[in-house]
């Protein structure tokens, strides 16, 4: 008897081992995208980080003196006189516990008009407020905590420094790949006003 195609069994060996096959490759790329996601957020957190702190770093070696906190206690807020007479300053908003937005770091240009009253402008309204930290909920970062402490040494320019941690966004997703371990990365540094 003389066969020209192939019988039911042979057919369901083929398509059991073309199942297995694709399962694997599956398997391989979920775990090359997660891997890609993953590295994606990393670099995203530490590019913010390193940006936030360059923007601090820069405006504080270039002021002329530190308005508020005058004392060395943790701060999350800081206002600096820069030699053009200008006030700015720089507060930490952290995530809150409902997740409801990214927690981030606000920068502020702050006018006064009596400048007896330059101690005020640490819990003055904002005027005219922006991020230095990308805020967006899928996409952005958020920043978990912060605080700026204020080191005066007799006879020296003030040494500041700055500590923050940065996580993944409010609205990325709970997966391994939106995730980091310890939950956040930290930076810091100090920086002597010049």
């Amino acid at each position: 008897m003389n066969k020209k195609g192939f019988s039911l069994l042979e057919v369901v060996i083929g398509i059991a081992i073309l199942g297995l096959i694709g399962s694997f490759l599956g398997g391989i790329l979920t775990r090359v995208y997660k891997g890609n996601s993953k590295t994606t957020l990393v670099g995203n957190i530490k590019q913010n980080g390193q940006t936030a702190l360059n923007t601090l770093d820069t405006a504080i070696r270039n002021a002329e003196t530190v308005v508020c906190p005058l004392n060395s206690s943790l701060s999350d807020v800081i206002v600096l006189q820069d030699k053009g007479g200008n006030y700015i300053r720089f507060k930490y908003y952290p995530q809150p516990a409902n997740n409801l937005y990214n927690g981030f770091i606000e920068q502020d240009m702050l006018t006064l008009s009596d400048p007896n009253q330059a101690l005020t402008l640490c819990s003055a309204p904002n005027q005219a407020p922006f991020s230095i930290t990308d805020q967006n909920t899928k996409s952005g970062v958020s920043v978990l905590s912060g605080s700026f402490q204020v080191n005066k040494i007799r006879g020296l320019k003030d040494v500041v420094s700055i500590s923050f941690q940065i996580g993944s966004p409010v609205a990325g997703g709970s997966g391994f790949e939106n995730t980091i371990e310890g939950n956040s990365i930290g930076f810091q540094t100090s920086v002597q006003i010049r």
